[in-house]
């Protein structure tokens, strides 16, 4: 795994919020949000979420986002793989019975 810098550049001052969405652009990006990005539900009670406008970030602010989210994501498979192999902690880390039972099975 790459050695990551702990001092994320967000340098506030920087960043840049675009004019507002048009409202079929936003009607789009929340859809895909819900059905490609995983995020289930855009709203909390009867309020969106999602931002009307785009947050705009140095390049280099972006680059370094980018690269702790792909860590994540791998120190993510490992914790899980590691896991698969423990079931021994499985109850003490409080995981639920429903879930306890599906890791049981080893399918994926």
């Amino acid at each position: 795994m790459a050695h990551l810098p702990l001092d994320l550049d967000c340098n506030v001052p920087q960043w840049q919020c675009s004019a507002p969405l048009d409202a079929d652009i936003a009607a789009h990006i929340r859809r895909a949000m819900m059905l490609q990005g995983f995020k289930w539900d855009t709203q909390v009670g009867d309020v969106n979420t999602l931002a009307p406008f785009a947050l705009i970030l140095p390049a280099q602010t972006w680059r370094q986002l980018a690269q702790l989210a792909e860590c994540l994501t791998q120190e993510t498979l490992q914790a899980e793989a590691e896991l698969q192999e423990r079931p021994d902690l499985w109850q003490e880390l409080g995981l639920p019975r429903s879930l306890r039972q599906a890791m049981s099975q080893h399918t994926p």
